[in-house]
């Protein structure tokens, strides 16, 4: 080790997972969690009333949710609220607040019964009571219907509001009109005098056009001609956020007009006239008036989750459910003047949060939306807001979505940013198909999330945006985002100046590789800007993007664009003419899915300012290291350069793929900054990033490289991709790849803790932030049991174990000299025995537990664990006796090695019931390969820890992992 490094690492055991973040079933977000009991079940159905909520006597949605309210303040497991199947008719949306959240870890489930659909739906039925109206044109009518509404659908299919020229394409919703000209000093857009005329409800008309990347519904106030040409005027305030750009901007754009009776002349369109409340419609020759059904949404949400600052909603769970016939109806009555993304601009509305979702939240964590449905929308499907975390949006269908499918929004100031979210193996298709500028995903102000797996085809605009104008090189609050493995094809069907991938903004450590994307062309309704598979625009830096494949990119279009005339650089494209088949083949919605796993995750912010990290090993002999900053960040100051500094934070050992990302700061250029290091379960280093002397090095192997140079007091993204399979690895600074394929300090087989600091022979105070490592293998491993005993009250006994305590105590202590709490078994008398037991799902096949232990006397037999299947048969037995480490192979006890009191040991038992063998590891070295079980057994299922009859003494237990590989 480098003698600017460390003395010695505080390292008891590389073992702790991370407790900042909840535990949740291998998914993002977090390492794996215990599998969840139920604690209740509760139904409702369509027509459900009452308390009761149960399957004889279901509830309404409200209900069910209020009944939850009652016994949801301590749960002792997951509570599941099953829907019946059939249509749930909203006529308002349903809205969960904190009170509705999991406690305790345990989350509320909203799934349905068996294999019913719930389906919730915002439409009013106007099925009934249609007459025949214009026998010649063949147009219905139906009175008393008083909207408003701009979405209508018969036979469950969207049907277009009366409109001019017709639509006949349904891939750019076109044909259009072109714009001559349009002059923004006087607000009037010049077009051909036969497109227009005088309408009867002339102010209920709207201009609906393209320009660019923007979509406009301009209400109409009146129009004028010459000999050719007609110039229109809109009402206010459209007609000043429409002309918001320069003169050239309003030449050749693509409109059309929609909403009069006299454009209603091609089947399959609507007109409603909100004046005498009838509505209009002329039938498809394939449907019969007196048979069909037909519904038109009468509220803009369903499903509103909304929480505080101080109260955010938590611990939800959507799974199964359809979301259908929401609307929005804002643009009738103000206009709409929208940039990408359906984004209102000016006073036409106030902000993004104004445009609805079928299902919105603000200001939540942990809430997964897993394997639903969103159709049919009157604008977005999921929006996530300000302040939404830890969440997952995986395997969900979103079609015929009226703007966005999922908006992640964002908010300021930084503690408020949508961060750490996973939008997963999602299929998206036909977004934007009233609002033009609608995307499958726009993710404005986020940081720290992933978007894999998805296919996303068939729209006018683009695929997703990543980022939002800043119009500076300065810091956003973006940084950290993958995108990868998505599948986009078939989008930038109408509008131009996208992609199939866009950024905006400076977004260090963001990383776009690996997405096929493939059947993007320029529309023949485009204006002149660029179009590409992949697009950096304004401003957008410190971006990678590498290894995408792009074909059949069709003529007036590129595979790649980067807007240096704005702003974008420093950004990386490598390697993006591929055409790996392993890429196309990996790229989209994936059978079997399995989604990557947080080892670690932390912002800091759940800390006080100055306050040690409990979660973290932390040595500050030398200096401090405490939470600091407004937006947190662990700050390592180090003024005595005899000693050393550091903080660990150990996670389950993990082999394969493993990404680590965090953001440093260092103060000065000097000083040998550890920042970090990457370090195996036993506490060999495998990789190490240094700040130091000016540069920010790493090692190659046994050779010390310089990577480039770093100034001080300005933040830098590190970015490691290792792989324990070859002892590889490949380190990004900013998103820049400055190495590729280097080799480990030393080989491992696995990589458990992550570790910063100050050593021996140095000072200064650098900060670090957004610390992360995530699996990004196809097989992580799943936790069947945890406990590092700090969430225990010390003296008292840890839950979800079974105590014997006849002779003893069994309980959670401080251990001596250390911030950190472990179990204790001390037993004084000699007749009976003083154990803990901890039963967990019962597995088979290959199973490894590991435990930190310390006998503080070599005296006495401790059973230090036993390991036993679910009947409580002994399959393995690690023993502390007479000084030695003991273990049985068979029925022989073996003598492994001494142990000194008061000294802290790493066992590792990997146990395969398929042949009843069992390797044993002490802190890193095999001791015993191939070891026969004590007693065949089929699963492992329980861990023991005790002192026996006829002995007495007291030892310690810690940091308890039992996993599956």
């Amino acid at each position: 080790m480098n003698v600017n490094e460390i003395a010695s690492r505080l390292m008891k055991g590389a073992l702790s997972l991370l407790l900042a973040v909840p535990l949740v079933l291998a998914n993002f977000g977090s390492a794996s969690e215990v599998h969840a009991s139920t604690q209740a079940t509760y139904y409702a159905s369509p027509t459900g009333s009452g308390s009761t909520c149960s399957i004889s006597a279901p509830c309404s949605l409200t209900g069910v949710r209020d009944k939850v309210r009652t016994v949801n303040t301590a749960m002792t497991g997951d509570i599941v609220i099953e829907l019946r199947g059939g249509t749930y008719n909203m006529t308002s949306p349903l809205t969960l607040d904190y009170r509705d959240s999991g406690t305790a870890g345990y989350k509320v489930l909203w799934h349905p019964y068996g294999t019913e659909v719930p389906v919730i739906s915002g439409g009013q039925d106007l099925s009934s009571g249609w007459v025949l109206h214009d026998a010649t044109a063949n147009i219905y009518k139906k009175t008393g219907v008083t909207g408003p509404f701009r979405s209508f659908y018969v036979n469950d299919n969207r049907v277009d509001r009366a409109r001019t020229p017709n639509k006949t394409d349904p891939d750019s919703l076109g044909p259009y009109y072109k714009t001559i000209s349009g002059d923004p000093v006087t607000q009037t857009l010049k077009i051909n005098k036969s497109e227009i005329a005088s309408w009867a409800n002339f102010s209920k008309v709207e201009m609906v056009d393209q320009p660019h990347w923007y979509h406009d519904n301009a209400r109409l106030n009146s129009y004028t001609t010459d000999t050719s040409y007609a110039y229109v005027t809109f009402q206010s305030p459209d007609s000043v956020n429409v002309f918001n750009k320069p003169a050239n901007y309003y030449t050749g754009n693509s409109y059309h007009f929609e909403n009069a009776y006299e454009l209603l002349d091609a089947e399959g369109e609507w007109y409603l006239d909100t004046g005498i409340s009838t509505l209009y419609y002329k039938p498809r020759s394939v449907e019969s008036m007196g048979s069909v059904t037909v519904f038109a949404p009468q509220t803009d949400t369903l499903f509103d989750l909304v929480g505080t600052t101080s109260n955010p909603v938590h611990h939800i769970e959507f799974n199964g459910l359809v979301f259908k016939y929401s609307g929005w109806n804002d643009p009738s009555n103000n206009g709409l003047v929208a940039t990408q993304g359906v984004q209102p601009i000016g006073n036409t509305l106030t902000n993004q949060v104004t445009v609805s979702a079928a299902v919105q939240v603000q200001y939540g964590n942990n809430l997964r939306f897993i394997g639903n449905t969103w159709k049919h929308t009157g604008a977005n499907g999921l929006k996530f807001t300000i302040g939404v975390k830890n969440s997952q949006i995986v395997g969900n269908q979103f079609s015929d979505i009226a703007a966005n499918a999922i908006v992640l929004d964002s908010g300021s100031p930084a503690p408020d940013k949508t961060s750490d979210i996973l939008v997963a193996n999602n299929t998206i298709s036909r977004v934007g198909q009233l609002y033009t500028n609608g995307m499958g995903i726009i993710g404005l102000a986020i940081k720290n999330t992933i978007i894999e797996h998805n296919t996303i085809s068939y729209g006018p605009y683009m695929g997703m945006q990543i980022g939002q104008q800043v119009g500076c090189h300065c810091d956003g609050g973006m940084s950290g985002n993958e995108i990868r493995y998505n599948n986009i094809h078939h989008m930038m069907q109408l509008h131009d100046d996208g992609g199939g991938i866009y950024t905006l903004g400076r977004q260090p450590g963001t990383r776009v590789f690996e997405n096929y994307i493939h059947d993007i062309a320029r529309s023949t309704y485009a204006m002149s800007f660029p179009v590409a598979a992949v697009y950096l625009d304004n401003f957008s830096e410190f971006i990678t993007v590498e290894h995408n494949v792009i074909s059949n990119i069709g003529t007036g279009a590129q595979n790649t664009y980067e807007q240096t005339g704005v702003g974008a650089q420093n950004n990386t494209l490598t390697n993006n003419g591929t055409q790996d088949t392993s890429v196309i083949n990996a790229a989209g919605v994936q059978a079997g899915y399995i989604e990557p796993t947080y080892l670690l995750s932390e912002g800091f912010n759940g800390y006080t300012t100055g306050a040690t990290l409990s979660d973290w090993t932390t040595d500050s002999s030398g200096g401090t290291a405490t939470a600091e900053l407004t937006d947190k960040s662990l700050k390592i100051r180090k003024t005595n350069s005899a000693t050393s500094t550091t903080v660990e934070n150990d996670f389950m050992p993990t082999s394969g793929k493993v990404s680590v990302s965090a953001r440093v700061w260092a103060n000065e250029t000097t000083g040998w900054k550890m920042a970090p290091y990457i370090l195996d379960s036993t506490g060999t280093i495998a990789i190490s990033v240094i700040f130091d002397s000016g540069y920010i090095k790493t090692y190659n192997g046994s050779t010390l490289i310089s990577l480039e140079p770093f100034t001080a007091n300005k933040w830098y993204s590190i970015g490691v991709d290792l792989d324990t399979n070859t002892d590889t690895f490949d380190l990004s600074v900013n998103g820049l790849k400055l190495i590729d394929d280097a080799a480990f300090r030393n080989p491992v087989t696995n990589v458990a803790a992550a570790y910063v600091g100050i050593g021996v022979n140095n000072t200064g105070t650098f900060y670090v932030d957004d610390f992360k490592a995530i699996y990004t293998g196809a097989n992580p491993p799943t936790l069947l049991a945890f406990d590092d005993f700090n969430n225990t009250a010390v003296g008292t006994a840890p839950t979800g174990w079974t105590i014997t305590t006849t002779d003893g105590t069994a309980t959670a202590e401080e251990v001596a000299g250390q911030s950190d709490k472990g179990l204790k078994i001390n037993k004084s008398g000699t007749a009976n025995t003083a154990s803990a037991t901890k039963s967990f799902t019962p597995a088979s096949g290959v199973v490894t537990m590991v435990a930190e232990v310390m006998a503080e006397q070599t005296t006495g037999w401790k059973s230090a664990p036993y390991i036993m299947d679910s009947t409580g048969t002994t399959a393995v037995s690690v023993i502390l006796d007479s000084g030695y480490i003991k273990t049985y192979d068979g029925a022989t006890l073996l003598s492994l090695q001494s142990f000194t009191p008061n000294t802290w040991y790493t066992i590792k038992v990997v146990m395969n019931t398929n042949t009843d063998t069992f390797d044993l590891y002490v802190n890193g070295a095999l001791l015993k390969s191939g070891a026969a079980f004590r007693n065949a057994v089929t699963n492992i299922g329980k861990v023991y820890a005790g002192i026996g009859v006829n002995h007495t003494g007291s030892f310690y237990v810690n940091q308890i992992i039992v996993s599956t590989p």
